[in-house]
């Protein structure tokens, strides 16, 4: 993390963030099936990771991954309870892995994308064969992305919601207008400012030597 974020407070926050990230990712499957949230928490999980060193990286991806996949997996307890443990825990270190590998800085918007749907391709053939009911591809069955499926395969529909979501969260990190607006009003009213006062200095005979304003 950044020097002026290595306060437990600032590290709370991320988690809880990461927290948010596997809460939203949960929510877009089925039985809640609200698609747009796999968008917006893979968005919040990308920017989680910035600034933070590979460790903080992979610990954030498994709190996202004991949330998003705790849960979704719970049917297993039925079966076995400590099983249901293990198994969640080795679910659990893939977006660990993801995130760990996602640059932190330069590069992290090209390699998450990616980093996501390698994740997901081991998920299906490991453990057990692979596990969809916890797949982000089957949330998506009902969003605009889902009829793509058939063209360009899950791993494609993966490749395309990890691109969204980081587009959102490129989006969140630009200026926002009204504040670009407000700085550059800002920016006219110093400069009106200073020719107003020029033009006081000049009849009362204060304008410096240089021709600029002199001492106020």
């Amino acid at each position: 993390m950044t020097q002026d974020e290595t306060q437990p407070v600032a590290y709370l926050r991320r988690f809880a963030a990461a927290v948010a990230a596997g809460l939203l990712l949960l929510v877009s499957l089925p039985p809640w099936g609200i698609w747009p949230a796999a968008v917006v928490g893979l968005a919040v999980l990308v920017r989680t990771l910035e600034g933070c060193t590979w460790t903080q990286r992979a610990a954030l991806g498994a709190t996202a991954g004991l949330v998003w996949l705790g849960v979704s997996l719970r049917w297993v307890v039925a079966y076995t309870g400590p099983g249901a443990l293990l198994l969640v825990l080795v679910e659990a270190a893939f977006p660990a892995v993801a995130s760990a590998l996602t640059p932190s800085a330069r590069g992290r918007w090209v390699a998450f994308p990616g980093a996501v749907v390698l994740m997901e391709a081991v998920r299906y053939r490991w453990p057990l064969g692979g596990l969809p009911p916890s797949s982000l591809v089957l949330g998506q069955a009902e969003g605009p992305l889902g009829p793509s499926v058939a063209f360009v395969g899950p791993l494609g529909l993966l490749l395309m919601l990890a691109g969204a979501a980081t587009l959102l969260a490129v989006a969140s990190t630009l200026p926002r207008p009204r504040a670009v607006a407000a700085s550059a009003a800002g920016s006219r009213a110093g400069g009106r400012d200073h020719c107003h006062r020029c033009r006081t200095r000049y009849q009362f005979g204060k304008v410096a030597p240089g021709g600029g304003c002199g001492p106020g």
